[in-house]
């Protein structure tokens, strides 16, 4: 808040055109006030600078169990984590709350940030790759992980963790966890076409005789 505090002033106008005794403030720059009492008239700027952090930690859900690192604004002084620590970054290898508190020239921040780890599906597609002409092949798809499915999503537009193919090529399916980790897998199919046969008769062979079927 910005104010001219000289009296008996009563008339006021600021250079973003507000006619208050005072303004509130929120960007950065020079703000002027022009104040006037009869035929008296008098000036004053102010040079405003809003400090902001660049970087501000947020809550997070990291997929596998991989340490990460989260980190503040570069400018950062008097830095002090929950951990003890005093750097602007840090390395985070277990879930919880982390708390830090700074210093960026004469302004003071608090920020936190909520860590947790999750398990990342591990799946494969269960089923033959070989098509026979006419017969579908069921594919379903298997997670060997403890992550929790929220969701399939087959390259046919499938969202079920089965699907039925009667056609080969390649069959891809994704599934996400509820925590939003992602695993993708993908299964190649090949086709083979029905052979025509024609119709035999009951024969009967002599020993070391051949019949020739075509």
């Amino acid at each position: 808040l910005l104010s001219r505090r000289a009296e008996p002033i009563t008339r006021y106008q600021w250079n973003e055109g507000q006619t208050d005794r005072g303004i509130t403030v929120n960007t950065s720059g020079i703000y002027s006030v022009t104040a006037s009492e009869s035929n008296c008239r008098y000036i004053d700027s102010f040079d405003v600078s809003i400090i902001n952090p660049r970087t501000d930690i947020d809550d997070t859900i990291v997929c596998g169990f991989d340490p990460i690192q989260i980190n503040i604004d570069d400018r950062a002084e008097d830095i002090l984590w929950n951990t003890s620590e005093t750097t602007e970054e840090i390395t985070v290898s277990d879930p919880g709350l982390y708390l830090v508190s700074y210093r960026i020239d004469s302004c003071r921040f608090d920020d936190e940030a909520f860590v947790s780890f999750a398990e990342i599906p591990a799946i494969e597609i269960e089923g033959d790759s070989i098509i026979c002409e006419g017969s579908p092949v069921q594919l379903t798809v298997v997670d060997n992980s403890n992550a929790t499915i929220s969701n399939f999503s087959w390259s046919t537009g499938t969202n079920s963790n089965s699907i039925q193919v009667l056609q080969p090529g390649s069959y891809s399916v994704q599934a996400t966890s509820d925590s939003g980790c992602v695993d993708i897998t993908e299964i190649e199919m090949s086709f083979i076409p029905n052979i025509p046969v024609n119709n035999i008769e009951d024969t009967l062979l002599c020993k070391d005789s051949r019949l020739v079927v075509d």
